[in-house]
């Protein structure tokens, strides 16, 4: 019940551009960098249940990439 956290690291040897929060098959949030080295932490405090979870990272140079999913029951 409540609010979930959600941390994602990701590092690259090119720029990471943008990270989006994918739920439940749908963007959810999404922020724009331009770093290496990305450490975000947010909360979902509009949860869902049950809900999955992925992060999309896409690099400067148009590369991309995808975490494995999380599944979250309560």
């Amino acid at each position: 019940a409540g609010s979930r956290p959600i941390h994602v690291r990701a590092v690259s040897e090119s720029p990471i551009a943008s990270i989006d929060i994918v739920r439940n098959g749908e963007d959810w949030n999404s922020m724009k960098f331009d770093k290496q080295d990305v450490d975000w932490e947010i909360e979902d405090d509009d949860a869902v249940s049950p809900a999955w979870y992925y992060a999309r990272v896409a690099r400067a140079d148009g590369e991309m990439a995808w975490s494995s999913p999380v599944w979250v029951d309560r």
